[in-house]
């Protein structure tokens, strides 16, 4: 059942007393891995994910993105540098 996980094209050398497989991969780098283990070689295929835009907050509400507030913007309760008012040198609450 295990010898099923590793098909025999994607190991270049198989180690049994020592329990080791040598991958080769497309680069022409060679890999050592453990002979009953599981592995994903290659990359991820969604690499722009990071950069999809979602179109309103309410959608990224609902994926569960909280929108991050600005201290200065929170009452002076919640936080040391909230309830400033407008004016040249802002006071800090204490």
């Amino acid at each position: 059942m295990q010898e099923q996980l590793v098909h025999m094209r994607s190991y270049s050398k198989k180690d049994s007393d020592k329990g080791l497989v040598w991958f080769k991969l497309p680069a022409g780098k060679k890999l050592c891995n453990a002979e009953y283990s599981v592995a994903f070689f290659g990359r991820n295929s969604n690499i722009l994910k990071k950069k999809e835009v979602v179109g309103k907050a309410g959608l990224s509400f609902l994926r569960g993105k909280l929108p991050i507030v600005r201290g200065v913007a929170r009452n002076p309760v919640d936080h040391p540098n909230g309830g400033r008012t407008k004016s040249k040198s802002p006071e800090k609450s204490l």
